[in-house]
């Protein structure tokens, strides 16, 4: 399977990142220095993760090289592990186009995902159009993963459109937006990774309601994150039925997982000799633990599907 061998998709990146910082694609050394260079921002940027409140300039080019080289591939996973571990969105089906609608998107592991599913299963689809929703631009990190799955998707034998659309979830969704339009048409609106982002004041849980009541009848709505983050999703939960008080809609409760493990310690056969041992590691080893640069390849997750 083409999507099943990730370590084409970490030197993809690494060549991309490489070509964007002009570094010469023959020197093993100025490549290891440049990896090298990283590693306080890739500790700094750890360390936000660690925070209840994450505050991370996003449109820093480097915040993305490390976030890409470390979190985007585990993240490909994600979605696909849990739409198969809940076997609840037969809306998806052969012959007809699929859309989903993604919130807090960054880079965009949904997109390599879905395809993932797709491709390890017999459905077929006609096209796929898939939104990118975040309220930084993402455009470095976009632009090279749709690089690499457009050259992929030639090979699946359908249309593929990523639409990207840069949108703080703290400001009110207008109903004549094209996030909307998106919405009213996806088969899956997913939230990965970012709950821990939103305070529930007044334009988000107006945005939860309108999201409920624009898309169709038979989409589900999927909050994945980590277990870890239970807290959050105990909030989220409280939020959502505060929500479903005020709408025509209520968020119903399809499916959900607060311990779904998620196994990847194949990915460290993937990962490049020249990420491990110059920005990160694959093994608890100092000075890469202490600075929070040791790799993880095994998750908790906790996921909910919704409908209305």
């Amino acid at each position: 399977m083409i999507l099943d061998n990730p370590s084409d998709l970490y030197k993809f990146i690494l060549n991309e990142i490489f070509t964007a910082r002009k570094i010469d694609p023959s020197s093993s050394k100025a490549q290891a220095d440049y990896l090298i260079s990283l590693q306080p921002i890739a500790s700094n940027l750890w360390r936000s993760y660690q925070k209840h409140s994450i505050n991370v300039d996003y449109e820093n080019q480097q915040n993305q090289e490390c976030y890409l080289l470390r979190y985007f591939v585990p993240y490909t996973y994600y979605l696909s592990s849990v739409i198969l571990d809940s076997n609840i969105v037969e809306n998806i089906k052969s012959g007809e186009k699929i859309t989903l609608t993604c919130f807090g998107a960054g880079a965009g592991p949904e997109l390599v995902s879905i395809l993932r599913l797709i491709e390890n299963s017999e459905v077929k689809p006609k096209s796929l159009e898939i939104g990118l929703v975040d309220y930084s631009d993402w455009s470095f990190s976009q632009k090279i993963i749709i690089k690499y799955l457009k050259e992929l998707t030639l090979k699946f034998k359908f249309d593929f459109e990523v639409l990207i659309y840069v949108h703080d979830f703290s400001e009110p969704l207008k109903d004549d937006s094209e996030i909307i339009n998106s919405i009213s048409r996806s088969q899956l609106i997913v939230f990965q990774n970012s709950i821990n982002e939103y305070t529930y004041r007044g334009s988000e849980l107006i945005n939860f309601q309108t999201i409920l009541e624009k898309m169709p009848n038979t989409s589900k709505i999927i909050f994945i994150d980590q277990s870890e983050n239970y807290r959050n999703r105990e909030e989220l939960l409280r939020q959502l039925e505060l929500v479903s008080q005020y709408s025509e809609y209520k968020f119903k409760k399809l499916a959900e997982n607060n311990y779904f493990a998620l196994n990847l310690t194949s990915l460290k056969q993937s990962l490049p000799d020249l990420i491990d041992g110059n920005l990160y590691a694959k093994y608890k080893e100092e000075p890469f633990w202490s600075e929070g640069l040791v790799l993880r390849f095994s998750f908790k997750l906790s996921y909910i599907f919704f409908g209305k």
